[in-house]
């Protein structure tokens, strides 16, 4: 296993900074900001999967009774609807809040089996393909849609096409650079013309390490070690300011990936962002409110059930719609 010193990316040195060029500058800024981007994710990862265990235990239970009790209260309203105890205006207001709150179970907490209550309500309500609001037609682009998943792949566009193209062409620049980088590392480190003993056996050793790289295909750590062994060893290796703008190029595109997998571990979206705060004291407090908020949820709406489930009582309810 590599030690963290060994995963780093090694900067390029001179005996003064005044001597590096651009190139080199713009190098030593992108290993830097890619260390320190592995770091920040190597911790989030961590913190991430110790909230999603939290989450997974304290959190989804309560959740998940709260869409049960929700489907509970849907259902109540259904067989309102059918009563004859309600006027027109009365049952279309049960209507259009059975329709949302089935859709919404239906997407968000997979209760398939309100899909049925759904379509019924919609057709009542004749919610039309191209009558729908916006938030309803979003079901014929979504996996509410069985005929969607049933259906084979249409024609890729045009963008999906380039967008496979030029992964293609970066993965076939990564493997070529690879190869290139191995092939100087070998006519430098092949121990086997060494006479040397002592030297013999770090060269072997540092061909384990390089072969090892090549086989795994990691560019960075074969492009690490010759920037180390460039620094280290007396050799003739060296390193064409072309290499170094090609690197930079590569380097820089490795950052924008770094940046969007921080970006989607910790986004607004994340179960990092919603439980994670400045520290630990933080995290149990919004861990806390969240399950005190979902208990008192479930309460009310256990209560609700029981008071709505008497039609005569339902003008509590409408009396929100006035």
């Amino acid at each position: 296993m590599s030690s963290p010193q060994q995963n780093e990316i090694l900067k390029l040195k001179s005996t003064s900074e005044k001597e590096l060029s651009r190139l080199q500058r713009i190098f030593n800024a992108h290993i830097e900001r890619i260390n320190s981007l592995k770091q920040q994710l190597k911790e989030a990862k961590s913190l991430s999967e110790k909230i999603r265990i939290r989450v997974y235990k304290e959190v989804v239970p309560l959740e998940i009774k709260f869409n049960n009790k929700l489907v509970e209260f849907v259902r109540l309203f259904d067989k309102h609807y059918e009563s004859a105890f309600f006027k027109p205006k009365e049952r279309k207001i049960l209507a259009g809040f059975i329709l949302e709150r089935a859709y919404d179970l239906v997407i968000k907490a997979g209760k398939i089996e309100l899909r049925p209550l759904y379509e019924k309500y919609a057709d009542l309500l004749s919610f039309k393909a191209e009558a729908r609001p916006a938030k309803y037609k979003e079901n014929d682009e979504s996996d509410f849609s069985e005929k969607k998943r049933q259906a084979p792949d249409v024609e890729k566009t045009s963008e999906q096409i380039s967008k496979e193209e030029k992964i293609k062409a970066d993965i076939k620049d990564l493997n070529k650079a690879s190869r290139a980088i191995y092939t100087d590392l070998v006519k430098v480190f092949h121990p086997d013309k060494e006479q040397d003993e002592l030297k013999k056996i770090r060269k072997n050793q540092i061909m384990h390490q390089i072969t090892e790289a090549y086989q795994n295909n990691d560019l960075f750590e074969l492009f690490r070690l010759k920037m180390e062994l460039l620094v280290s060893e007396d050799t003739n290796l060296s390193v064409e300011e072309s290499q170094i703008k090609h690197y930079n190029k590569i380097l820089n595109e490795q950052i924008k990936e770094l940046e969007t997998e921080l970006d989607l571990l910790t986004g607004p979206e994340s179960m990092f962002h919603r439980f994670q705060g400045n520290n630990p004291k933080t995290m149990e407090i919004r861990f806390a409110t969240e399950i005190k908020k979902l208990k008192t949820n479930i309460k009310e709406l256990d209560n609700n059930i029981k008071v709505l489930a008497y039609p005569e009582n339902m003008h509590l309810f409408f009396s929100n719609f006035r």
